[in-house]
């Protein structure tokens, strides 16, 4: 997993993103590439799925 960057803080003492926004910005990026993770997980299914040649039968 990534390390998370610090929210800056700004020169007057206050932060530049809540953390609120900043949690709602992540979730928003998440669910914007949702479709290639589910896109891999049905690549990765199919792996398990996929019949195998068995030597010797």
């Amino acid at each position: 997993m990534n390390a998370e960057k610090p929210i800056h803080t700004k020169k007057h003492g206050r932060k530049a993103k809540s953390l609120f926004r900043a949690g709602l910005d992540k979730l928003q990026q998440v669910l914007g590439h949702i479709h290639e993770w589910l896109d891999e997980l049905a690549r990765l299914v199919d792996l398990l799925f996929e019949p195998r040649l068995t030597l010797g039968s």
